[in-house]
């Protein structure tokens, strides 16, 4: 299996989130609002934590898109209010 895997979905605004990966590499995360607008783009290595914390998300439905040197992939992220 050759599938990129974001999780957890959904995630809490100050959660972590992986993209996980069997092979070790370079992967390029962007995440839209629904309506299309990017609001963050970064480049992690594969199966690393993510801290969301600092993006300043509010709580909703956003789209994602993986990339890697011969694969992407599409999605949607859930994301939910933290606990306090």
């Amino acid at each position: 299996m050759n599938t990129l895997v974001l999780y957890p979905n959904p995630v809490t605004t100050g959660g972590y989130i992986t993209i996980k990966s069997p092979i070790d590499e370079q992967l390029n995360f962007s995440l839209f609002s629904i309506e299309g607008k990017q609001i963050k783009q970064i480049t992690v290595p594969s199966n690393t934590s993510i801290s969301i914390k600092d993006w300043y998300l509010s709580s909703g439905l956003y789209v994602y898109e993986i990339s890697s040197k011969n694969r992407i992939q599409k999605g949607k992220l859930i994301v939910s209010p933290a606990s306090r």
